[in-house]
């Protein structure tokens, strides 16, 4: 087993309540974020023996953690005969759903398995709306976080609805967005600004900056940091340029700079990252990262035309307005120079990657080579030897078999190599809404869960210098 085991144990009222399931999401999403098996039982109360939850409630959560990019499935549990299978769901899902436990039970498998794998064992109970044993959504450190959102697009709605699910935790005091008459923003238009400025310059503890390119994203999270706000972004452009200027700005006035959302979307890449280099130094690291280029590749593979395939990424949101970034391979180069950090401090640079996007592929080959068996991928790779750091960007053609060819559409994948010899092999979608939202969340709540004032420093940047 890989780590310590979490459970987390899901009775009746927090069920019930409106935002039960999407917190539960938030829950495990924390867990599996610093890379513990996490096994979610939707259980009945404690003085009866009535297991709810059942169909109806796994279903909906598996949809949920499905719609957020979290890998994760569904299995019955009747008994100590039920965990081997348990354990091997745990082997390739980093979340399990049961089903048939009530909380006592619920609490004998964590012990028994954590017990037969010399794992530890934590179990949190989600009994209502704002408790969890004393452990997560009890009251937040501090207070109500008062929040100003910048950007209010795809992603950007999908945290405000997140937010707006923690009424006891998160205050919205401001929104930043261009267009502040569409009809769809009625129901909130007093919070509305064509002003980032105002927003950021107001009372909000924590900015979260979701309007994406270099300007004037940059100077609204450095003005931001100056004013001892704390920042969350998905902002790979700006961190991979600016990185060490903004976390020396978040150290000088007290707050900090949080940006697990800017590569892998819900999977946690830096994290994983991080935490392998703590147990041996990482040799080399191979990549899918970008959502958009996978799905027009897997496109391109079904026989579409390049304008067409694009198009197609664009309406369901997988691809911006101007997806040119994505598609020369400037946004993969990007997220490796943070990836090239959190394994070993490396001080990485965009130009010195080696850099071929998939603009120039002959569409037609693409399709062959998927009648054949084989996938085409963008692929980022990331060496270390006696000459120091090799990285490069391009096209690869993978064999069927290959982990890069099993993921579809906008899922991304990376596979890290240990001198060791040992291997990890991370999966999930690296692109939309949710799975963009839900690793923007987590960082939001890591600052709820802290001393409010004290400066809050994300995991994936516990190593050496910054690149």
């Amino acid at each position: 087993m890989r780590n310590s085991i979490v459970v987390l144990n899901v009775e009746d009222p927090f069920l019930s309540s409106a935002p039960g399931l999407p917190r539960v999401v938030d829950e495990a999403y924390r867990w599996y974020r610093q890379g513990k098996p996490v096994i979610v039982v939707l259980a009945a109360q404690k003085k009866t023996s009535t297991v709810i939850g059942g169909g109806q409630s796994s279903a909906d959560l598996a949809a949920l953690l499905d719609r957020c990019g979290i890998p994760a499935t569904t299995t019955l549990c009747s008994g100590r005969e039920r965990h081997p299978e348990i354990l091997q769901a745990l082997e390739r899902f980093p979340v399990v759903i049961l089903q048939g436990l009530n909380a006592g039970e619920a609490c004998d498998l964590g012990a028994s398995l954590a017990e037969e794998t010399g794992s530890a064992f934590a179990q949190l109970n989600l009994a209502g709306p704002d408790y969890a044993s004393g452990v997560h959504l009890a009251e937040p450190a501090g207070g109500r976080l008062k929040i100003g959102l910048l950007g209010l697009g795809v992603v950007g709605r999908g945290v405000y609805q997140s937010l707006s699910s923690y009424p006891e935790r998160f205050e919205i005091t401001g929104i930043a967005v261009r267009d502040v008459d569409r009809p769809e923003r009625l129901p909130f238009r007093h919070l509305l600004s064509r002003d980032p400025w105002s927003v950021i310059s107001g009372d909000a503890d924590v900015v979260i900056e979701l309007i994406g390119g270099h300007d004037p994203a940059y100077e609204l999270i450095a003005g931001a940091l100056r004013r001892g706000k704390h920042v969350v972004t998905a902002n790979k452009l700006v961190v991979a340029r600016h990185a060490e200027e903004l976390l020396r700005l978040a150290e000088q006035h007290h707050g900090s700079l949080h940006f697990a959302a800017a590569v892998g979307g819900a999977v946690p890449m830096l994290e994983a990252v991080n935490s392998l280099r703590r147990a041996s130094p990482v040799e080399s690291l191979q990549g899918v990262l970008n959502g958009t280029c996978n799905f027009v590749l897997d496109e391109l593979a079904q026989g579409r035309a390049f304008p067409e395939a694009v198009e197609r990424a664009q309406s369901l949101g997988f691809a911006e307005a101007d997806p040119t970034l994505d598609l020369d391979g400037t946004d993969t180069a990007h997220k490796l120079t943070l990836l090239a950090h959190a394994a070993c401090g490396a001080e990485l640079k965009i130009e010195n990657i080696d850099r071929r996007g998939i603009l120039e592929l002959d569409c037609g080959r693409v399709h062959s080579l998927a009648a054949s068996g084989k996938a085409v991928r963008l692929v980022a790779s990331l060496a270390y030897g006696p000459s120091g750091v090799q990285a490069r960007v391009a096209p690869v053609v993978v064999d069927g078999s290959h982990p890069f060819a099993r993921i579809r559409g906008e899922q991304n994948c990376l596979i890290a190599r240990r001198a060791d010899g040992s291997e990890q092999v991370l999966r999930g979608k690296g692109a939309g809404r949710w799975p963009t939202t839900v690793s923007v969340m987590s960082d939001v709540l890591a600052i709820s869960h802290a001393p409010l004032g004290r400066p809050v420093q994300p995991a994936y940047l516990n190593c050496g210098g910054v690149a």
